[in-house]
């Protein structure tokens, strides 16, 4: 399907063209009308690719194999005929990593009450715990990676749970390891990090950007509904 030629949809290129963010249009039947330039840059699409009339499978990036989750999310918001938002998790902006993102989409109706094209936009999941709210931060953007090098990836995941209250026994359930494993990782991170208790972890931990960190053993490639 090209581009309707739609006066109302010509608005909305235009406007979505300015934002600085990741905003795209799709049509009813989950072909690509635009992608603005952060969608691209999001989707890691090559501003040479003309989008108007591909489907995702189309792409010529690694997330077109969720073509078919992604076309599910389409005609599940199309059903309901409202928003609908799901958390998209693949190498976003081509990234070695997996990086969660929320993406919204919305249905756009002319005045027959016909869906004419689907709105969509994607946003960083952010970080929102205790302690951002009673020192009134403002919260970070969920990441996987870590600038500090001091730990292994088993430590970095160990550390992820001991700062959402998990005890080493209960670390040890998630992790398949013995409690005498996860209590000899712990006196490891405690001796790195120099300090003797878990509330001076806590604060080390804060400084040093674990807050926002998701291990990405934690993520799989996907898209999950958010109810």
């Amino acid at each position: 399907m090209v581009r309707p030629n739609n006066s109302s949809i010509n608005h909305l290129v235009t406007m979505i063209n300015a934002f600085s963010d990741p905003w795209g249009l799709k049509a009813p039947d989950s072909t690509h009308i635009f992608m603005n330039k952060e969608a691209r840059r999001f989707t890691n699409t090559p501003l040479s690719f003309d989008v108007e009339g591909r489907r995702d499978g189309e792409f010529p990036a690694s997330w077109a194999e969720l073509e078919g989750e992604l076309i599910e999310h389409d005609h599940q918001m199309l059903s309901t005929g409202k928003s609908s938002a799901v958390i998209e998790t693949h190498y976003w902006f081509g990234s070695k990593f997996l990086i969660p993102y929320i993406s919204e989409k919305h249905p756009v109706y002319n005045d027959a009450g016909d869906c004419i094209a689907i709105l969509w936009c994607a946003k960083p999941i952010l970080a929102i715990d205790l302690v951002t709210i009673i020192e009134s931060k403002s919260p970070g953007i969920i990441t996987t990676t870590l600038n500090c090098d001091l730990f292994t990836e088993a430590e970095n995941e160990t550390i992820f749970y001991l700062m959402r209250g998990l005890s080493a026994k209960e670390i040890a359930r998630v992790r398949t390891n013995t409690v005498k494993t996860i209590n000899n990782r712990i006196q490891n991170i405690f001796q790195k990090a120099d300090v003797h208790s878990l509330s001076q972890l806590k604060a080390f931990c804060y400084e040093h950007g674990f807050a926002n960190y998701l291990p990405p053993k934690l993520l799989k490639k996907g898209i999950t509904l958010i109810k």
